[in-house]
């Protein structure tokens, strides 16, 4: 429901990887594994509904994985789906149907520091939002407790303005995010998630020349 794609936000795609430091092994911000499982619940006042992210296809180039998955809400299968844009550089989203060479969202980003901030606007659209990164957080969530990166998000339409936090866990993607709008809270948090036992994708390795 906030995911900055579903509002249309459209930025620079998460490019190349940056180099991995010698010794070290790159985070990836989401699940690289075909077969991999991950469910949210939304609540929303005395709402409630849970939507699911299934990996369906892998493919790596230049350090960057396309992470196709099939998106399920109430159990029913929803069109588009996503794909992501892992790397060690952080996490992007666009929609499935759209075009490879189209822009997607950058929802997390490794390369920069805590406290720093990225913008995210549509093409021809005067909405954006604001994203800054926080520190880790250790939280606990119907799935467990996970140590996540914590992202602020101000989302600016027109003159009015909208606040959701996120935290993202490293393997996992995103595992909550919350907002508020007016006296109603607004939530979704992981419920569920299966690393899945398809064809694995290796996280980056580092590079032995350097």
């Amino acid at each position: 429901m906030f995911r900055l794609s579903a509002l249309g936000l459209l930025v620079a795609s998460v490019a190349v990887a940056a180099p991995v430091p010698k010794g070290t092994e790159a985070k990836l911000y989401y699940p690289t594994t075909v077969g991999a499982k991950r469910v949210m619940t939304l609540t929303a006042g005395q709402r409630t509904e849970e939507d699911s992210e299934t990996v369906s296809q892998v493919e790596v180039k230049d350090g960057v994985y396309r992470v196709t998955v099939d998106l399920h809400t109430d159990g029913h299968r929803t069109t588009p789906g996503y794909v992501y844009e892992v790397s060690a550089d952080g996490l992007g989203q666009r929609s499935s149907e759209q075009a490879k060479g189209s822009t997607s969202n950058p929802l997390l980003r490794l390369t920069v520091g805590v406290g720093e901030s990225w913008v995210a606007r549509q093409d021809g659209s005067e909405h954006y939002a604001t994203l800054t990164r926080g520190k880790e957080e250790e939280i606990e969530l119907p799935a467990g407790k996970f140590t996540a990166i914590r992202v602020d998000v101000v989302i600016t339409r027109g003159k009015d303005t909208n606040r959701v936090t996120q935290w993202y866990a490293a393997g996992v993607g995103l595992v909550k995010e919350a907002a508020q709008r007016g006296e109603l809270t607004i939530t979704r948090e992981l419920k569920e998630f299966n690393p899945g036992k398809g064809e694995k994708k290796d996280e980056p390795k580092p590079d032995k020349g350097k």
